[in-house]
């Protein structure tokens, strides 16, 4: 069975959930985010304790979607009630909702938190190109400070991966972090795809794994083709 990447499509929206507080001159303006931990060395925020803490869910945004991957400023994927309410009547586990704030036409709007994590460790391709990491490279650099993946530079192979069952949504086990904090990377089955289709969710969008790994295969071999120049760089 095909698996896929999920993704949202782009859309031109002013959803910024955290701008408030990165500001370094006024880092809070809504108290109940007074104790929220960021670490001197990276600047990441502790995300486990925002989410005990909790969101504003009267803070109202416009988000002209169901799925938005990546919000102004925020690496993390954010969806509304419909989505939500179609992975609960079909049963589409591995991910949990947490409210985040209020849809300008209506609804709550939530963050995607994955609960599922697929094992992964090897192999891993470099994102940005494709090529095979070398075996004494690792996938990703962490920070100095708390110890966290600042920079991820590797990505997972579909072979190296697992699924629960066909109605899980997961995310690989490899962290994936860039400067702006943790970042979930979400794939499901076919199954899935078919599910999100048929209910025609807006702004979901999905890349097939395997046509992906095949991709990499050919730009591997062109680059054997010109003697290895670029791969490992």
């Amino acid at each position: 069975m095909k698996w896929h990447w999920i993704g949202g499509t782009l859309a031109r929206v002013d959803l910024f959930l955290l701008l408030e507080y990165k500001r370094p001159d006024d880092p809070v303006l809504l108290p109940r985010f007074a104790t929220v931990d960021r670490c001197p060395g990276c600047g990441k925020f502790n995300e486990q304790q925002i989410l005990d803490i909790g969101f504003d869910v009267s803070r109202v945004f416009r988000l002209p979607q169901d799925i938005l991957t990546w919000p102004n400023d925020l690496p993390q994927t954010v969806v509304n009630h419909r989505f939500r309410d179609v992975c609960l009547r079909n049963n589409v586990k591995g991910v949990d909702f947490i409210p985040c704030g209020t849809r300008k036409s209506g609804g709550l709007l939530y963050i995607l938190w994955a609960v599922d994590r697929s094992p992964c460790h090897e192999p891993v391709e470099r994102w940005d190109r494709g090529s095979p990491l070398k075996p004494s490279h690792t996938p990703y650099y962490t920070c100095h400070v708390c110890g966290r993946p600042d920079q991820v530079i590797g990505y997972p192979h579909r072979a190296a991966l697992e699924l629960t069952d066909e109605f899980t949504i997961s995310v690989p086990s490899i962290p994936t972090e860039p400067l702006g904090g943790l970042d979930f990377r979400f794939f499901c089955s076919d199954a899935v795809r078919t599910v999100f289709k048929l209910e025609k969710l807006k702004g979901c969008s999905f890349a097939e794994m395997e046509r992906r790994e095949k991709l990499s295969a050919k730009f591997q071999e062109f680059h054997a083709r010109r003697g290895g120049r670029g791969t490992d760089e």
